[in-house]
């Protein structure tokens, strides 16, 4: 299995910072590999689909839509990667209201290989570095959300 997790505290309130993390038209705000993103639903909930598409490090585009699986606001929000390589891994992110404007925020990405998929279990150092790297992104998030980039005012 590959895994990585980051925490930060986010100086907003819960419900805002569970929303922005939750529509993912957010994501190229925060995530630098996401090049566009979209969705043709009114609103987050479980079962929203999420269309993106990333920069793949060769620099072409590759699809990496995903589907959310829990949406507990403001506490918990969760994904699948439905479309893209051949890992789907998971996202959970977690968050706790520390006072009424700062939010605790931990994101995890896993990725656990079934059928087929686990020959490629001699790469999951590889995945495990890729994971890290993405969750890094969450600083990005804290980042804009606290309104330190002018990504922020769109939000």
């Amino acid at each position: 299995m590959a895994s990585a997790h980051r925490e930060v505290r986010i100086d907003r309130p819960a419900d805002v910072v569970f929303d922005f993390l939750a529509d993912g038209t957010n994501n190229p705000k925060w995530q630098p590999a996401v090049v566009d993103a979209g969705s043709d639903e009114a609103a987050p909930r479980v079962g929203a689909t999420y269309r993106q598409s990333v920069r793949h490090p060769l620099g072409f585009r590759v699809p990496a839509g995903y589907r959310l699986t829990v949406f507990e606001r403001p506490r918990r929000l969760a994904f699948e990667v439905s479309s893209g390589g051949p890992l789907r891994p998971t996202g959970t992110f977690e968050l706790s209201a520390v006072t009424p404007t700062a939010t605790d925020v931990r994101y995890t990405l896993a990725y656990r290989p079934r059928g087929w998929a686990t020959l490629a279990t001699p790469l999951m150092p590889i995945v495990n570095l890729l994971f890290r790297w993405q969750t890094s992104w969450l600083s990005n998030a804290k980042t804009a959300l606290e309104g330190r980039s002018p990504e922020a005012a769109a939000a």
